[in-house]
């Protein structure tokens, strides 16, 4: 399932791939841009275009990104105290099983 998975990935960036080439060749022609009085260098059509999706991709995938951090802190610190409640119950059942030792009475579990 994993081969067939990655083979069409493959796929589909071969066709993606295909299709960028195509438009590339085909929009050829000289565009210049104009924004808030800058005028860029007349490049070809097929490259503003792309960049304007490379850069669309960059912003978006920064948006994704950002916030990652705040999430790895919060998985973090549910991680430490998920350790400080384990650890917790380990001593628990180490005094539990104690008691069981000196009194030789067995204690029900609730949780069961």
């Amino acid at each position: 399932m994993r081969k067939v998975r990655r083979a069409f990935i493959a796929l589909v960036c071969l066709l993606l791939a295909v299709v960028v080439l195509l438009f590339t060749l085909e929009n050829k022609q000289q565009v210049e841009l104009g924004f808030l009085g800058y005028s860029s260098p007349a490049l070809p059509l097929a490259f503003t275009i792309l960049a304007g999706f490379v850069a669309g991709a960059f912003f978006a995938g920064l948006t994704f990104w950002l916030p990652l951090g705040h999430y790895k802190r919060k998985t973090a610190k549910q991680a430490k105290k998920l350790m400080q409640l384990q650890e917790q119950l380990e001593q628990a059942q180490a005094v539990q099983a104690e008691k069981e030792k000196t009194t030789g009475v067995v204690v029900a579990d609730s949780a069961a």
